[in-house]
């Protein structure tokens, strides 16, 4: 009788201690990959005025610029008030060629995405912007991060540049076009509608709506408009991620 009590309280103890290595384990992960999502990325097309944000809060000064093709990397020291912030920023080349290189590259280091759309030429260029973001926001790395996700409607200072209310109607009606080419070309070659790619997209509920990115299943989007001259938005959403 006593050596059955004994074996029941070995056992318990046992599993007292494996469940405590579990746990310890799953925490180790959980703050490992945690740590490794430390970079804030600066993408969109060439020309939108990325790399001159990042020298403005990385350098704290106005750089006039070229057509990066590597990225640039560098801390941001965000202060607002008796709060101070150090943000790890990577620039992102826009150029068609490297910019799905090099985002590929650094992906997996993302904690929030700001996505930087030039708005005096946006009415020409959105067919591409939206591509590259609709490819960004149905990423199979990314989809399921939860990450913030920021659209800056940059070069609000000069003449004739849309506002940020155009720039959203126009991305969600050109995301939509885009779902339903992707979801067509499954079909096509399944046989069955299945789930397609898109559909990493939205919630369940509102897969048969039109797009809209309050829709969206696990990024969180905001929209801002900046300029050289003040890019306090901007400044701001770093300082809360």
């Amino acid at each position: 009788m006593l050596e059955m009590f004994e074996d029941k309280s070995t056992l318990g103890i046992s599993i007292g201690v494996l469940v405590v290595l579990i746990t310890f384990v799953i925490l180790w992960l959980l703050r490992s990959k945690k740590s490794t999502r430390k970079n804030i990325l600066l993408i969109g097309a060439s020309n939108s005025g990325k790399t001159r944000l990042f020298c403005e809060l990385v350098y704290q000064k106005d750089a006039l610029t070229q057509i990066s093709i590597v990225p640039n990397r560098g801390d941001a020291v965000i202060k607002d008030g008796g709060k101070t912030k150090t943000v790890s920023l990577v620039d992102i080349p826009g150029q068609d060629k490297v910019r799905r290189k090099y985002f590929s590259l650094y992906k997996r280091s993302a904690k929030a995405i700001a996505f930087v759309i030039d708005s005096l030429s946006f009415q020409k260029e959105c067919k591409d912007v939206a591509q590259f973001m609709y490819e960004v926001l149905t990423d199979e790395t990314l989809s399921k991060t939860k990450l913030n996700f920021l659209i800056v409607c940059h070069k609000q200072d000069i003449d004739l540049s849309k506002g940020q209310s155009f720039i959203k109607a126009n991305l969600e009606k050109e995301i939509e076009l885009l779902r339903k080419i992707s979801t067509s070309a499954l079909t096509s070659t399944s046989g069955s509608s299945g789930e397609a790619k898109s559909n990493l997209l939205v919630k369940s509920n509102d897969s048969n709506k039109q797009f809209e990115f309050s829709h969206l299943k696990y990024t969180n989007v905001e929209f801002c408009e900046t300029s050289c001259q003040n890019f306090d938005p901007l400044r701001n959403w770093l300082l809360s991620n």
